[in-house]
């Protein structure tokens, strides 16, 4: 019985680390056109990492993409302009984003059918034992 309650730990946790990266996701594309945050720079891209535990579980963390450098794109008539009509622009690409979206989204329903599988798997065993 262990195993099978074991079972509904991993899809919850698969499930709510799932649903961390699709609320990451959904803060890049609505920032994508952020050229100043509160602290003067461009929005940085959002990552949701995953830590993979001993039981099958995995947890998971948000971080900020450090890596990818903010792209320069000339626009000289916007507020943000540099003095030579440069615009830093966050390091988002919608298009990726709406990628890792889908992805993320069949993880996620596949997180939830192991889950509906594990119940049925438990209320069979249940019956097994009247």
């Amino acid at each position: 019985m262990g195993a099978l309650f074991n079972s509904f730990n991993i899809g919850a946790s698969g499930m709510n680390a799932q649903s961390k990266r699709m609320n990451a996701i959904t803060e890049n594309i609505a920032n994508a056109d952020v050229t100043k945050t509160e602290n003067g720079t461009p929005f940085k891209r959002k990552l949701v990492r995953f830590i993979h535990n001993q039981d099958g579980s995995v947890t998971s963390k948000v971080v900020d993409i450090k890596k990818n450098p903010f792209k320069e794109v000339y626009s000289p008539g916007h507020p943000d302009a540099d003095k030579n009509g440069f615009v830093t622009m966050p390091n988002v690409d919608p298009v990726k984003e709406m990628i890792d979206l889908n992805q993320s989204s069949r993880s996620f329903e596949s997180n939830l059918a192991t889950l509906e599988a594990s119940k049925r798997m438990l209320l069979k065993t249940i019956n097994l034992l009247r």
